[in-house]
């Protein structure tokens, strides 16, 4: 439902695919998927929104496409349903295709954070979910506790390793880089960049020497280009090379990124 859920399930099935060829894929998935030849049932830009309004705004559009999700699941009729994070749409899909096919399993990656807010969730989920992967251990206890059969795997950032020469050679000569992470949605641009912009012009004022490298993905690197392109601003640049972001953010001074996974990382 989320393209850093897209990026974790591909990373998932990658090392499936490595260890069995015979398997077929079904997918809500975006461009990390696409990329591994699975076959999605539509994109997941269609169902990510940010704004409480514009959720109210397409409440019927979500609804319909978790309809059409669980149809196509059930057509498929897969041995496991494995979801991954945005538990607003996945653990509804899986909650109506455990009741309607009790014998496919779900197993759901990325934990609700129940030990934040609304712990009583693990006691609904544990009649739908046959297993949870856990990114963190003291996650462990809350699902322990309701008997929800759960393995803790830690996160995905821990365990990746770089050891390709990346060339980064446009970079080199840029000091003072603050790197820019506005969000993967384009939901997300468009709140987030009109302020990110804002904030640039006021550090230009102080200091321009600063460059701003805004990391974007594949598929919203044109509708971020839009915003930018128009300020006419020299100091800022869009990458959107998964080889050479996490250098580039290694060589920066600074970052400023929106809550989510890159916050971690």
């Amino acid at each position: 439902g989320e393209p850093s859920g897209d990026k974790l399930a591909s990373e998932v099935i990658s090392e499936i695919k490595k260890k069995r060829t015979d398997l077929d894929f079904l997918s809500v998935g975006g461009t990390n998927l696409e990329k591994l030849g699975i076959k999605t049932i539509f994109d997941q830009k269609e169902i990510t929104f940010i704004a409480f309004t514009d959720i109210l705004l397409n409440i019927f559009k979500i609804k319909s496409k978790i309809k059409v999700t669980i149809a196509e699941i059930l057509k498929f009729n897969p041995d496991i349903l494995f979801s991954v994070d945005s538990p607003d749409f996945t653990l509804r899909v899986s909650k109506q295709v455990k009741a309607k096919n009790p014998n496919i399993k779900t197993i759901h990656f990325i934990a609700p954070k129940v030990w934040a807010w609304r712990e009583s969730r693990v006691k609904k989920m544990k009649k739908f979910l046959d297993h949870i992967l856990l990114l963190f251990k003291f996650e462990k206890k809350y699902f322990d506790k309701e008997k929800l059969t759960n393995t803790f795997v830690g996160h995905p950032l821990l365990d990746q390793t770089n050891n390709e020469n990346i060339k980064i050679d446009q970079f080199l000569n840029k000091k003072n880089i603050i790197s820019i992470f506005p969000g993967s949605r384009d939901s997300e641009i468009k709140y987030h960049v009109p302020i990110l912009i804002n904030f640039i012009k006021k550090m230009n004022i102080k200091d321009n020497s600063y460059n701003f490298i805004f990391h974007s993905t594949d598929k919203n690197k044109e509708l971020l280009s839009t915003y930018i392109l128009k300020e006419k601003i020299q100091n800022i640049e869009i990458i959107n090379d998964d080889k050479i972001k996490s250098t580039v953010l290694k060589k920066s001074i600074f970052a400023v990124v929106k809550s989510g996974t890159v916050s971690l990382e």
